[in-house]
Order: C-alpha cells, then sequence, then structure tokens
C-alpha cells in the first residue's frame, strides 16, 4: 500500500497472495484500485481456489494461480491478468 502511494509512475498489475498479515490480497486489492483504478490484478495461494472463488462474482474475479506453480505457469497468468484470455 505504501508503494501504490508513493509511487507516482505507471503501474500495470497488483500480483498479490491471497494470504497476508494484515489485509488479505482480496482487501489489498480494493484498497490499490481505489488509488489506481485501471491496474490489473493476479492472485495466488497455496491454500485451496475457494479462497478466491469467496470474492465476488466470476466475471469480476481476477485471474488466479495456485502455488507452488512453474514459471510458464506464472508467465500465463500474468498474461492473462494483462490482456484477457
Amino acid at each position: 500500500m505504501d508503494l501504490a502511494r508513493r509511487f507516482s509512475g505507471r503501474t500495470n498489475l497488483l500480483f498479490s497472495d491471497m494470504v497476508m498479515p494484515g489485509l488479505t490480497g482480496h482487501q489489498t486489492a480494493v484498497a490499490v484500485k481505489a488509488l489506481r483504478p485501471d491496474i490489473r490484478q493476479l492472485f495466488a495461494s497455496g491454500y485451496c481456489e475457494e479462497l478466491h472463488a469467496k470474492e465476488g462474482k466470476p466475471e469480476q474475479r481476477a485471474p488466479f494461480i495456485v502455488k507452488p506453480h512453474s514459471l510458464d505457469a506464472l508467465l500465463l497468468a500474468v498474461r492473462e491478468a494483462l490482456f484477457g484470455k
């Protein structure tokens, strides 16, 4: 959040874990999106995808990747987050 407030350049993607101390990934994304409405999002978790499924309507959910993941899977997820399927 501090970086989102201080950085004046363009930020294309927020890549966040779903489970973190303090705010959840979804809460972080809502707060960052308030500062940068055009930012795209990608979530990750080592826990089940059900955490992500609880957040909003399916068509509104950002892409999600399960940890651990390969570099290829991460690159595909980033591409989907930035450009769609």
